[in-house]
């Protein structure tokens, strides 16, 4: 058999896969370039300033952590992701300790303490819990 006749016996042997392939790699660009719209440049620009009271007391500044790297996870009492991933917090904080690595909590979208508090408690969330507030969100 010649080798143009092999190679179109695999073209069309093989072209829907080929066709699949491209169009799951174009949609998932496609899904990639939608949610990263909005984005923030990841280098050389500094985050919003991000302060305020903390569940437990005291007060919170992330400036004050700029010597190191920080998590900062929003969440909201309601969210059922939220609840799925924050034992994925507990985990990082196990893996890295305090002096590596800042992870701070930020509650938003929250009616009243009692609903912070009982999430907090519910998923036992050690980690510090920024009460965040429309300023926050907005930023």
């Amino acid at each position: 058999m010649p080798a143009h006749s092999r190679i179109r016996n695999f073209l069309q042997k093989h072209s829907s896969l080929f066709l699949n392939g491209l169009f799951f790699v174009v949609v998932f660009v496609a899904v990639t370039a939608f949610q990263a719209r909005n984005m923030l440049p990841a280098s050389g620009v500094a985050p919003p300033p991000l302060s305020g009271p903390l569940l437990r007391g005291g007060t919170f500044d992330l400036e004050s952590s700029a010597e190191r790297p920080a998590l900062v996870y929003f969440f909201a009492p309601w969210c059922n992701f939220c609840a799925a991933s924050s034992d994925n917090l507990a985990r990082l904080r196990r893996m890295r300790d305090e002096s590596s690595l800042t992870i701070l909590t930020v509650v938003l979208d929250w009616q009243n303490l009692t609903e912070v508090q009982d999430y907090v408690q519910r998923h036992d969330l050690d980690l510090p819990v920024l009460l965040g507030n429309r300023q926050v969100a907005q930023d």
